[in-house]
């Protein structure tokens, strides 16, 4: 980091927050497409979060909660676009990958499949853990037409899955991939919804701790207006949910939080990073 003169990153880092050399330029590429849920200097840390020069985001309406997150100032919250959705716009990309994961996994063929994949509760100083979601009883409910992929958090990889001949458990397959084999999401807290957004797909949430979420740890958006799907506090009400699939404005959803869905963002970014090297000389 401090021999370099840009330093790209995804993550926090403890080093740049306290160690940083001046001349080291630092940009922030989050590993998400956005935040729900509050994090970084918006939450009770360890350290303080700092000396970023510039974080990229997808729309404006990411301004306030970057500066907030990552203490930069509004002007260095650069909307290029993230990367990591560009290739959601690829036609080609889709068929094949839903074309190579059929292949692979039969039973996804012909079915109606809901991908699971929710975000961790707690954090690295008090551990880490899931919420309780039982995919037999929502299975059992829906019918045999209805297949479930776990795709969970990689924090939360040794949770067990309960054995059943329609639940599949796919950790080890790129989240992303999932989407094209998928026919809706079921998620809670976790950015990937924005993601998943891309597909104008059905989107559900499964949050039984929603008002405890809401009380201690907070969102930066208002998750009860603003989600673009059914809000369940239980398996019988997502059931209900998945089988009423009402329609919900999921264009308009995405309208807000993207302010590019053109694939070329990596583009951008590129062009950033070229004329600000530029400038620096």
């Amino acid at each position: 980091i401090n021999t370099s003169k840009i330093v790209l990153i995804t993550d926090n880092n403890y080093v740049i927050s306290n160690f940083k050399r001046d001349g080291v330029k630092v940009i922030q590429v989050w590993h998400a497409t956005g935040a729900i849920k509050k994090f970084g200097n918006a939450i009770k840390r360890e350290y303080p979060i700092k000396n970023y020069d510039y974080v990229l985001a997808n729309s404006d309406y990411w301004k306030k909660p970057y500066q907030e997150a990552f203490n930069v100032s509004k002007d260095n919250v650069i909307i290029t676009g993230m990367p990591r959705v560009d290739h959601l716009v690829d036609h080609d990309y889709l068929i094949k990958t839903k074309a190579r994961l059929q292949d692979k996994y039969p039973i996804l063929k012909n079915k109606k499949v809901i991908l699971y994949a929710p975000t961790f509760r707690g954090n690295i100083y008090q551990g880490f853990k899931s919420i309780g979601f039982n995919g037999k009883k929502l299975l059992d409910s829906l019918g045999e037409d209805y297949v479930l992929i776990y795709k969970l958090h990689p924090l939360l990889l040794n949770d067990s899955i309960v054995d059943c001949d329609r639940i599949l458990n796919l950790n080890n397959e790129e989240t992303h991939d999932l989407f094209t084999v998928s026919d809706m999401l079921v998620s809670d807290f976790s950015s990937i919804i924005f993601d998943y957004a891309f597909l104008n797909k059905p989107l559900y949430f499964f949050v039984p701790d929603l008002d405890e979420y809401l009380e201690t740890l907070g969102c930066f958006v208002d998750y009860r207006e603003i989600m673009p799907g059914a809000i369940c506090l239980d398996e019988e009400e997502l059931s209900k949910a998945i089988l009423k699939n009402k329609n919900y404005d999921i264009n308009s959803f995405l309208q807000t939080f993207f302010k590019y869905q053109d694939g070329n963002n990596t583009k951008r970014v590129i062009e950033f990073i070229k004329s600000f090297n530029k400038h620096q000389e």
